[in-house]
């Protein structure tokens, strides 16, 4: 072997330290999901089915995207035909992320007052983590549609990937002191 070989071997740091980033802040920062009153099993993103349509799930993850949006932009009160009367338009649009894939997610324009604004607030795409509660949907009746997305109930903060930040276990309205929030149908 040559020398060059075994100087690099002999001390092997790489600019990648985890293949599971994600799962090992989490675990750094919440060995105990019960704490913040997570008490059901999390599911990985890549384990999510559309089969399980409405299943409720928890997630833990960062926010690859954070998109605050409102249902009487043109383009959308074009496709509807009619624009959304009442305060209640605006809604947010994420993309959850964790170690195994990435799916759509969204915060509806009723729960958007309660969850939406300490998300938009705290920002950081890519660097905060968050145990997500919602329902997994999908479409009905095509089986070559693999669409699936979840409708956000309630977020917890639970900390940053990077210690810098970090402001461990902020609750979001809408999921507190292990009390869920009721649902909109």
């Amino acid at each position: 072997m040559s020398k060059r070989a075994e100087k690099l071997l002999a001390n092997p740091v790489t600019s990648l330290d985890s293949l599971t980033p994600i799962q090992d802040a989490f675990d750094r920062l919440l060995p105990n999901p019960l704490a913040i009153g997570i008490q059901k099993t999390p599911t990985k993103i890549a384990a999510l089915e559309k089969e399980e349509r409405d299943k409720i799930v928890i997630i833990l993850c960062t926010l690859k995207q954070i998109k605050p949006r409102d249902e009487n932009e043109a383009i959308l009160v074009a496709k509807r035909g009619y624009p959304i009367k009442g305060n209640l338009t605006a809604y947010l649009n994420l993309r959850l992320q964790d170690d195994t894939d990435d799916i759509h997610a969204k915060v509806n324009r009723f729960d958007y007052p309660e969850i939406a604004p300490d998300i938009i607030e705290r920002g950081r795409p890519g660097t905060c983590l968050y145990a997500i509660r919602g329902q997994l949907l999908g479409h009905r009746g095509n089986p070559g549609d693999t669409f699936k997305m979840i409708r956000v109930t309630g977020a917890t903060y639970v900390g940053d990937l990077d210690h810098e930040h970090s402001t461990e276990g902020q609750s979001v309205p809408g999921e507190r002191d292990g009390q869920e929030r009721e649902t909109a149908a």
